[in-house]
């Protein structure tokens, strides 16, 4: 009987062994929380797109976009333009005319300007007599920029015009993007 309860102690030893190394080891029950993330300045988000409109009775046009609101900034990705010379000797060539159209914003606190590049989209000559006070004849000139811009917050985007040869010029300027938060 003594064998028997030797057997019996080591047995229950060995359980108690057992249990205890189970209860350190084993797997406890985890509390798993889902939390929702969401990309507040995501692209998609806040896009945005001005366009302005100009028309000078002189060699030099320009035309406010928009303003930055406090606490955004504009991350200006497209630029497209076009120009429109009134008045203008209808022999000359757009090279000879050699509009610059530029996109001003500030961005850390400096000034960016950008010449976008324009293509000559030939001559024009409407058969209407438009009221305007010089002949509309002249070379429309366009362009198209794929660009990354930051515009900070409380910053005009401007859009102008320089054309030495012209007595009168139209200027159409659009911009598009999306806005980021800043604190």
């Amino acid at each position: 009987m003594k064998g028997y309860l030797s057997r019996l102690g080591f047995l229950a030893g060995a359980c108690g062994l057992l249990v205890a190394t189970l209860s350190i080891a084993a797997p406890k029950a985890i509390e798993v929380v889902a939390t929702f993330v969401r990309d507040v300045d995501h692209p998609a988000r806040h896009p945005f797109g001005f366009t302005c409109n100009s028309l000078a009775l002189s060699n030099f046009t320009q035309c406010s976009i928009a303003t930055v609101p406090a606490g955004r900034v504009f991350v200006i990705q497209g630029v497209s333009v076009f120009t429109y010379p009134y008045g203008t000797d209808a022999g000359r060539t757009a090279s000879d005319l050699s509009p610059q159209i530029s996109l001003s914003a500030i961005s850390g606190g400096n000034t960016t300007s950008i010449i976008i590049p324009l293509t000559d989209q030939g001559l024009i000559a409407p058969k209407v007599p438009l009221p305007y006070p010089f002949s509309p004849t002249g070379h429309v000139t366009a362009g198209v920029l794929t660009t990354i811009i930051y515009a900070d917050p409380n910053t005009a985007i401007s859009c102008d015009v320089y054309l030495q040869n012209a007595k009168q010029l139209q200027l159409g300027c659009t911009i598009t993007g999306y806005w980021v938060s800043v604190p």
